[in-house]
């Protein structure tokens, strides 16, 4: 019994230990793709043309930057630096989860990537709102 109790543990720990493992795929600089961000609104929500074009003004700014265990988040003059953790991973997915300072909570984060970049979908936003298409920078 007890050996089967050890086992058990030894197998948790692994897998805790996987999931905190940062992606190496996440790793480096990120812009916000405004393009295909605002097409994505465009086709999967129900704001008009104005609030698009608000939105639009700012896609295309957002910069993330990952390192092994911190994202930077740079938009404008705004920064934000906070540690995240790996808490799923597949083939073309990644999630994370971080404490956003300009909510005051934690958040979940996935990832999908693709040949181009990848796809942020966020916990928080509202249909239509929830993803923006991310490209590396080089």
């Amino acid at each position: 019994m007890k050996s089967l109790r050890r086992l058990y543990a030894y197998i948790a720990i692994a897998f805790v230990g996987c999931a905190s493992k940062p992606d190496p795929r996440l790793l480096g600089r990120w812009r916000s793709d405004e393009v295909a961000t605002v097409e994505y609104i465009k086709t999967n929500s129900n704001l008009t043309a104005e609030q698009i074009k608000i939105l639009a003004d700012i896609y295309g700014k957002l910069q993330i930057t990952f390192e092994t265990r911190h994202m930077y988040w740079e938009l404008d003059d705004w920064q934000q630096t906070t540690p995240y953790e790996v808490v799923s991973r597949g083939p073309h997915h990644c999630v994370i989860r971080v404490f956003n300072e300009s909510l005051g909570r934690r958040q979940t984060l996935r990832f999908d990537f693709d040949t181009d970049g990848l796809w942020e979908t966020s916990d928080i936003n509202r249909k239509g709102l929830e993803k923006e298409r991310f490209l590396r920078v080089k």
